[in-house]
């Protein structure tokens, strides 16, 4: 709750121990996607609930992951901000990346990005 936009989306990094070079360039690409370059030295507890999520989105995407879960992702995104998303998990999905999305958002139904729906109610596969 006390880290910056910059530190809090820098920590996963930690422990590949990047040298300082790398890890602006990884930042300031994140910082860039999720339109929050301005925020970067604010306290994320400062934040609105749609900047917080989109550092937390950053945050999970800067290690260049394999598989990507998303929980929600764009609950407290506004509506051109949750098209910038699913463009970036177009752009992740190009480059082979897994992507896991549990949501209510009807966007997500009909992207050419989706493999499979798996359509949960009352606890049971339907």
């Amino acid at each position: 709750p006390t880290l910056s936009v910059e530190d809090n989306i820098l920590l996963p990094l930690v422990p590949t121990n990047p040298n300082e070079d790398e890890a602006k360039a990884k930042l300031d690409k994140v910082l860039g996607q999720f339109n929050i370059r301005d925020k970067q030295h604010t306290i994320v507890r400062n934040l609105s609930g749609g900047e917080q999520q989109r550092v937390a989105i950053a945050r999970a995407l800067i290690n260049n992951p394999k598989v990507i879960i998303a929980d929600e992702p764009t609950a407290n995104l506004d509506e051109k901000l949750s098209k910038d998303f699913i463009n970036i998990l177009q752009t992740l999905k190009k480059s082979n990346k897994t992507i896991i999305v549990a949501t209510h958002d009807p966007i997500f139904f009909d992207l050419d990005i989706v493999d499979r729906i798996i359509e949960i109610k009352a606890g049971k596969i339907i």
